[in-house]
């Protein structure tokens, strides 16, 4: 396992910078609000996870019939001319193997479309590191408004191209632009696995959860006030080699299990795309699911009008008095109403479901919330060794009124060391 420091990746330019592959800055270059950036240290640190794909110079595609990818004229002319050559250098230095799968696929052109999918070659290569594999998902919190399908690149013996497939069916009719990140490459550690418990079999966490949210806290809440607890208590947090498994947990405090253990489904390794990879079941994460359902509106300022129809919190609060008693009732009261603690004025939906997510010593969590029509799902990072708490978060596009059916999807918790999120890559040439 590589370690802060150590490259989690390698990485071949074939098509000289018509993509970059950045660490985005956890402020989004300044444009994330001061409310936002003072208060919510997972939001930050979930817009600086990974390292982000965006085209170095302008594109878009443009949907009449099939689609077209539109690049500036010069940039087009110099890798169209020059691209045979560079397919053929990689073949010669081993890096593509002749009349293999992706040979096949590449040397046709950069960009080519299958039914409704726009498959897009950023121009890059890339190999991880021993026992690290490669997620490639949305460039959350800042997305393009094309939808990307997501898949792991589980290969390290050889390089593979990073091939975006972007879904046309998101996209409205006449032209895009693509002037933002379009894709993440997250390194993860495929040794994850994930089991369910309930509260009473794991009361340290709720103890956790008492300590966090005692009076002080709950008190300067109120108030409107900022503590900066969360800030505080993972400002020295552990960066450790993530040797072996991690056995992870899901603590159910109520709510039913309606939540789900899974795994990827969608790999790339150097002969191609596969649904079955042999592997797949060492990187679990869990799909943490709404327990009722939820109505609301948003009035483009503040989240009015909420309904939630949601089942068993008077056994949520029982349970808890009977584990820590009737004085740290106050603790978890706020979340029994399924909280929605939106800050005023900030187009963000947050929803604290009633869940805890437990990992090892030296690992964090993804919460990659889900997309609902009109609700942009976000990503943030939490020190799930030192806070268990699971908060997705959505930001509004447009107001109006909303609805969460019980049962529907909110967030992935996936789980990765901070070694790997601290790691950078290396270039290789070719």
């Amino acid at each position: 396992m590589t370690e802060n420091g150590n490259p989690c990746l390698e990485v071949i330019d074939a098509l000289d910078g018509l993509f970059e592959l950045v660490k985005r800055s956890p402020t989004l270059e300044g444009s994330v609000p001061l409310s936002a950036a003072q208060g919510c240290k997972p939001f930050l640190d979930g817009n600086a996870a990974g390292f982000h794909l965006r085209f170095r110079n302008p594109a878009a595609i443009q949907t009449a019939g099939d689609a077209v990818l539109r690049l500036d004229s010069e940039i087009r002319a110099r890798i169209v001319n020059e691209y045979s050559f560079r397919i053929e250098r990689l073949i010669r230095r081993g890096i593509l193997s002749e009349e293999g799968y992706w040979h096949r696929e590449l040397r046709a052109g950069f960009v080519w479309q299958k039914e409704n999918t726009l498959f897009l070659w950023t121009g890059f290569l890339v190999r991880p590191a021993e026992h690290v594999w490669l997620l490639v998902s949305e460039a959350f919190n800042r997305r393009c408004r094309v939808r990307l399908v997501e898949y792991v690149i589980a290969d390290n013996a050889y390089f593979v191209p990073v091939v975006l497939m972007l879904d046309l069916s998101s996209l409205r009719p006449g032209t895009t632009w693509l002037d933002t990140e379009l894709a993440c490459v997250v390194p993860l550690s495929p040794n994850v696995n994930f089991s369910v418990c309930a509260l009473h079999e794991k009361k340290e966490v709720g103890r956790s959860w008492c300590s966090f949210y005692d009076s002080h806290y709950l008190e300067s809440r109120g108030e409107r006030k900022y503590v900066g607890r969360y800030r505080a208590i993972t400002s020295h947090e552990p960066v450790v080699p993530a040797n072996g498994t991690a056995e992870c947990q899901l603590v159910i405090a109520g709510g039913g299990r309606l939540h789900q253990i899974k795994t990827f489904n969608t790999f790339m390794i150097s002969s191609g795309w596969s649904r079955r990879h042999a592997a797949k079941n060492r990187l679990q994460f869990i799909v943490v699911r709404n327990i009722g359902d939820l109505t609301f509106r948003w009035d483009g300022t503040t989240t009015r009008n909420i309904h939630a129809d949601i089942r068993g919190a008077e056994e949520l609060l029982e349970n808890w008095v009977a584990l820590y008693g009737s004085e740290n009732l106050q603790s978890i009261a706020w979340l029994a109403q399924y909280s929605f603690a939106a800050q005023h004025g900030l187009p963000h939906l947050p929803i604290t479901p009633w869940v805890f997510a437990v990992t090892p010593p030296g690992w964090s969590s993804l919460i990659d919330s889900y997309d609902f029509p009109g609700l942009d799902g976000m990503r943030g990072l939490i020190s799930s060794d030192i806070y268990f708490g699971v908060p997705p978060l959505w930001q509004y596009q447009k107001a109006g009124r909303f609805k969460i059916p019980r049962g529907a999807p909110l967030a992935r918790v996936l789980p990765v060391p901070r070694s790997l999120l601290n790691s950078p890559y290396r270039e290789v040439s070719v």
